[in-house]
C-alpha cells in the first residue's frame, strides 16, 4: 500500500505557531524515511499557497523560503502527478466508497 501526506501535515510542520507543529514534523520526517510514502503534486502547490498567506498561517514564509521547502520535498519524496488515469481511479474510488464533499 502507498500512502500520501496531506497538505495540513506539511503546513503544520512548517509553522511553529500550530499546536500540532512538533507532531506534524515527526510524521513528515518519519514519512521521508519510508519508501511507501508519496506526495501529490497538488499538495505541493497548496502547501506553497498556504504557507505564504499571512491570513492562513501565523508565521508565513516568503515565496523564496516556500519554494526552498518545496524543492526539499521534491528531493525527499516521490511525487505523484495527476493524469487521466489518476482521475479515472479517483472516480472509481469515489463511486465505490460513496465519497461526497
Amino acid at each position: 500500500m502507498i500512502y500520501t501526506l496531506d497538505t495540513n501535515v506539511l503546513v503544520c510542520a512548517a509553522d511553529e505557531s500550530f499546536p500540532l507543529h512538533t507532531a506534524a514534523r515527526e510524521v513528515r520526517d518519519h514519512a521521508a524515511k519510508h519508501q511507501k510514502v508519496r506526495l501529490c503534486y497538488s499538495v505541493l502547490l497548496e502547501f506553497f499557497a498556504v504557507v505564504t498567506d499571512s491570513r492562513r498561517v501565523g508565521n508565513p514564509l516568503s515565496p523564496t523560503e516556500a519554494w526552498r521547502e518545496v524543492r526539499t520535498y521534491l528531493n525527499a519524496f516521490e511525487v505523484l502527478y495527476l493524469d487521466e488515469g489518476t482521475f479515472a481511479q479517483l472516480r472509481r474510488l469515489a463511486d465505490q466508497y460513496q465519497i461526497v464533499q
